[in-house]
């Protein structure tokens, strides 16, 4: 599906670099219209910037989080790339929102 997608560069630079890994629901789709969760965009995100780490998740919903996602998603919230739910919870199968990925962009740019 990314074959034809204005994003197949991103997508296939991505995919190459090995942050895609178990993200996909299907090995012959990407899934590049579909919505990104919370738990898929730090996947991403965490194994960009913050490869091999990790932190502590204090959520009342850590069950939810995909055992692909555990690590980057601790480590994104140490680094403070991320905060979870007002209700204490991650939500990780929540879709983001186009001002939470505003919000993570600005807090990678201020890692630089």
């Amino acid at each position: 599906d990314a074959n034809k997608h204005w994003a197949k560069k991103q997508v296939y630079t991505a995919i190459q670099k090995n942050i895609t890994d178990n993200i996909a629901e299907s090995s012959s789709s990407f899934g590049v219209d579909n919505a990104i969760t919370r738990a898929e965009a730090v996947a991403l995100m965490g194994r960009l910037i913050a490869k091999g780490e990790s932190g502590t998740l204090n959520f009342t919903d850590n069950a939810d989080i995909p055992d692909w996602a555990k690590n980057e998603v601790g480590a994104c919230v140490s680094k403070g790339i991320i905060n979870g739910m007002d209700d204490g919870s991650f939500a990780p199968n929540k879709s983001l929102t186009r001002a939470e990925s505003a919000i993570i962009i600005d807090k990678l740019m201020e890692l630089k």
